[in-house]
């Protein structure tokens, strides 16, 4: 058994605490491009603003993953929402064709430790797909988006 000093995930309590900035990433099953269709990103985008609503400050799909900075709300841990979010995208890819399974099984989380961290998470996910050379601007990547604070 492995003797972690940290943990993988957080407590629970961690991810209940309200109006907390954490940086999200799910990936596809063995990061396959799935998600590149255009049909196929707009129905993962409305899944995103369906499950986090306010709470979705950044986003962007990319062909084999998604990158989202949302603010916790207080209710539903984290995880929770994300598998949620998950099993929504799922059953609205699978409608179109999409083979399952969609997702990966897990999570990569980063919560902001103090106000700088919050512009370089929203920049790190709106520049993804220049850094991936899909396009020469953020602007030109139409399946991004920074909504706004919800505070």
């Amino acid at each position: 058994m492995l003797d972690r000093r940290h943990p993988h995930r957080l407590t629970n309590d961690a991810y209940l605490e309200p109006n907390r900035v954490v940086f999200v990433t799910v990936c596809t099953k063995r990061r396959q491009p799935i998600l590149a269709p255009d049909e196929r990103a707009v129905i993962v985008i409305d899944c995103l603003r369906n499950t986090f609503a306010a709470d979705l400050v950044a986003y962007c799909v990319m062909p084999d993953h998604v990158h989202a900075v949302v603010v916790t709300d207080g209710q539903t841990a984290l995880p929770k929402l994300v598998g949620l979010f998950k099993g929504r995208a799922a059953l609205a890819l699978g409608r179109v064709g999409a083979e399952k399974p969609i997702w990966g099984k897990s999570l990569w989380d980063r919560h902001a430790r103090g106000e700088d961290d919050v512009p370089k998470m929203i920049d790190y996910v709106l520049n993804n797909p220049v850094r991936k050379e899909l396009c020469g601007s953020r602007d030109e990547w139409p399946y991004g988006q920074f909504g706004g604070f919800p505070w």
